[in-house]
């Protein structure tokens, strides 16, 4: 996650939880921080590798639709 220091700095900002290796550590709605939604890479820990492409995406969007209800 080098290329995304900002993220790891908002995170130590706001208290955000995030695992050893940089990734956000989310609930199973995909939720960083209140109303903070994450997906791609930041998604790969609780969706796995295909957080990545276009099924992820759309694995992302319809869990994150979900939890917006």
């Amino acid at each position: 996650m080098e290329h995304f220091g900002w993220v790891q700095e908002a995170a130590k900002t706001e208290h955000f939880p995030c695992a050893d290796c940089g990734f956000p550590i989310v609930g199973k709605n995909l939720e960083w921080g209140k109303g903070l939604y994450v997906m791609g890479a930041f998604a790969e820990l609780e969706i796995g590798p295909v957080a990545r492409n276009i099924s992820g995406a759309k694995k992302a969007a319809g869990i994150i639709a979900d939890a917006a209800k």
